[in-house]
């Protein structure tokens, strides 16, 4: 039996993305799960990330998460994490690791924002 690869789509409702201005903001749109980042948003993070590197409009992006509780508890829930095996965990981490570095390449200026709790 041959193992099947896991494909990753950009093509998530995981993130969401709102334009205002020259300023864009990325919203994780998983509150239910903590903001958990699947391996979807991951992907569309990175392809967001790569085309706000040929984006002469926008000059700053927001990174955020839905609700009240918190930013992002990282990648997986540990009960789907417990269900892939070694390598696609490494594949997953792989990925985050592509998604972070585009992010942390592009040009403008990017900030994380804790939640969407009102405040300083």
């Amino acid at each position: 039996m041959t193992k099947q690869t896991l494909l990753y789509q950009p093509e998530t409702d995981d993130v969401r993305v709102e334009r205002a201005g020259r300023v864009t903001t990325l919203r994780l749109q998983r509150p239910d799960d903590q903001n958990r980042l699947t391996p979807d948003a991951l992907a569309k993070l990175e392809a967001l990330a790569r085309e706000f590197a040929q984006d002469e409009e926008t000059q700053a992006i927001v990174i955020t998460g839905a609700g009240r509780e918190v930013f992002s508890m990282g990648i997986l829930n540990p009960e789907l994490r417990a269900s892939f095996d070694k390598e696609d965990i490494l594949r997953i981490v792989r990925l985050a690791n592509r998604a972070f570095d585009a992010i942390e390449a592009v040009p403008q200026i990017v900030s994380p924002r804790s939640t969407d709790r009102p405040g300083p």
